[in-house]
């Protein structure tokens, strides 16, 4: 048996990953990481980008390169920031486990692959019967981590564990992403919503 090797977003996505390491919560150390001299298309960054006072990323943002937008109306994953730094456009994702998963998926990905020339910047998606009953307080749109299995009637999904952003089982135990739209308070059993498969 020949194991596959490691593949991670940013590859699945068609990009290379280069490491840059992880910074300390000081300014000055984030502002020498991301001034590397690599040959870099995109920075993706984790953490920092919320509204604590060890959160730098969006500061450094404000004060040496450009905020382009910063928090997106989406759960998990609403502190999210675009901006450049030194001319490369920048995308600081949360420090959330399960948010960076999930807005990596959604703004990651299609920024790897417009960046690479494709025209598709989907992720595959099915509709599928939800059979869990799941609140959507806030009014965002939010991202469910579900299993599915398939019935003579279709695709049906229950919820893939605890939904906490910093549960990461539901995630590896998740065969998709249920999305749920902000404009959805409740979502009933039985109700018919997409999912954006995780393979």
């Amino acid at each position: 048996v020949i194991a596959k090797p490691f593949r991670g977003p940013v590859e699945q996505a068609g990009g290379i990953s280069v490491r840059l390491g992880i910074a300390r919560d000081n300014a000055d150390e984030i502002r020498s990481r991301l001034s590397s001299e690599l040959n870099i298309d995109l920075i993706v960054t984790s953490g920092g980008v919320s509204a604590g006072d060890f959160d730098l990323i969006q500061e450094i943002l404000h004060e040496d390169a450009r905020m382009e937008f910063w928090q997106v109306r989406i759960k998990p994953g609403r502190p999210l920031a675009f901006g450049s730094f030194g001319g490369t456009p920048l995308l600081g994702l949360p420090g959330n486990p399960i948010a960076v998963a999930v807005t990596f998926l959604q703004f990651g990905r299609p920024a790897i692959r417009t960046m690479l020339g494709e025209t598709d910047l989907t992720v595959p998606t099915i509709q599928a019967r939800m059979l869990d009953e799941v609140d959507n307080g806030g009014r965002r749109e939010h991202y469910i981590r579900v299993r599915l299995t398939r019935s003579a009637d279709g695709f049906e999904a229950r919820l893939a564990g605890s939904q906490g952003a910093a549960i990461l089982t539901a995630l590896s135990n998740a065969d998709g992403l249920l999305v749920i739209p902000e404009t959805m308070e409740y979502v009933e059993s039985g109700t018919v919503l997409p999912v954006e498969l995780l393979d």
